[in-house]
């Protein structure tokens, strides 16, 4: 058998599954308890090398590899728990303001990168804290735009997962491939 590649990474022998390559079941496996969980990220993140504009604060690091498995099918504790390691972060603050790409609005928290002047703001489902959406925007003058201007905005609206690559949840192949196996 073939692995898989993940060209994104430059790699052409294929990535296990694990925090660059990020499976329903290695999801499954991360620790649900919100500390052990941060403690895990926290080792599985890189140290920022270098000094000055190119070195990236520890914690804002930990947030954006959140951020990098956040929206990926997972199962409901470790959404859960991601929402809850995020919330413990320093720098992380509530932001009951915060709505998605489509107006939802639940438990919102954010985090200025000040660097870089961006906030990113990460909103979840009040009920089972399953990840809603985000936006990001500057929260200074650069030469992306003023202060205010929105970077990006996302609303995670279905997921599903089928038989095989290429197949549409609901199509023709996938209720043929169902009714096959009943």
């Amino acid at each position: 058998m073939i692995p898989p590649i993940n060209a994104n990474l430059g790699d052409t022998e294929g990535t296990p599954a694990g925090i660059d390559r990020p499976t329903y079941h290695w999801l499954g496996s991360l620790p649900t308890d919100p500390d052990k969980l941060l403690d895990y990220l926290y080792a599985k993140t890189p140290r920022a090398k270098g000094t000055g504009p190119d070195r990236r604060e520890r914690d804002q690091a930990v947030f954006e590899r959140i951020g990098s498995l956040l929206g990926s099918v997972m199962p409901p504790e470790t959404s859960a728990a991601l929402y809850r390691a995020a919330a413990e972060l320093p720098g992380v603050t509530r932001a009951p303001g915060a709505r998605d790409a489509i107006g939802r609005q639940g438990l919102g928290i954010a985090r200025d990168d000040k660097q870089h002047g961006v906030r990113t703001e990460w909103v979840f489902d009040k009920e089972d804290f399953s990840f809603l959406g985000s936006r990001s925007y500057l929260t200074k003058d650069t030469s992306y735009g003023k202060a205010g201007t929105l970077l990006s905005s996302e609303a995670e609206l279905e997921h599903a997962v089928v038989d095989k690559a290429g197949r549409r949840p609901g199509s023709a192949d996938e209720q043929t491939a169902t009714e096959h196996r009943s």
